[in-house]
């Protein structure tokens, strides 16, 4: 299914497969929240339930969990290489030299800061709210 998708990716843009990835399982988990938000309010538009912030906030805790250790897998993939052949290779897809000008920048611009902030500013976040609160929570 991977290599399906890749058919399709490859056809819509003309970024590197490797980093459209990253960015299509953005648009993805965007999306899923967009549907939940569209689904939530539909619920109470119709007076089928009441709005309450604990259902977004769970909903969007719960979405993270699911989808964070895929991301940060394929972001250290790309930041990790391969050296095969005295060449080095991104560990992602060795069909790729790591040690090009184009990597790098992508690397820097793009792949760094998003593992930072999907790898720690937001599980800090979540832990500290957690922890400022530990006296309400029951």
């Amino acid at each position: 299914m991977a290599y399906s998708l890749d058919c399709f990716l490859i056809d819509i843009t003309s970024i590197n497969i490797i980093y459209f990835r990253i960015i299509w399982s953005l648009l993805v988990a965007l999306m899923y929240i967009l549907i939940f938000l569209i689904g939530f309010t539909a619920v109470i538009y119709f007076e089928k339930t009441k709005y309450n912030i604990t259902v977004i906030t769970t909903s969007f805790i719960y979405l993270y969990i699911f989808l964070q250790p895929n991301m940060v897998g394929s972001l250290i993939s790309l930041i990790s290489y391969r050296f095969i052949s005295n060449e080095y290779w991104i560990q992602g897809n060795v069909s790729y030299r790591y040690d090009t000008k184009t990597h790098f920048t992508w690397l820097v611009s793009f792949v760094v800061p998003l593992l930072m902030i999907i790898g720690f500013a937001i599980p800090f976040v979540l832990w500290y709210g957690i922890y400022s609160n530990k006296q309400k929570l029951e």
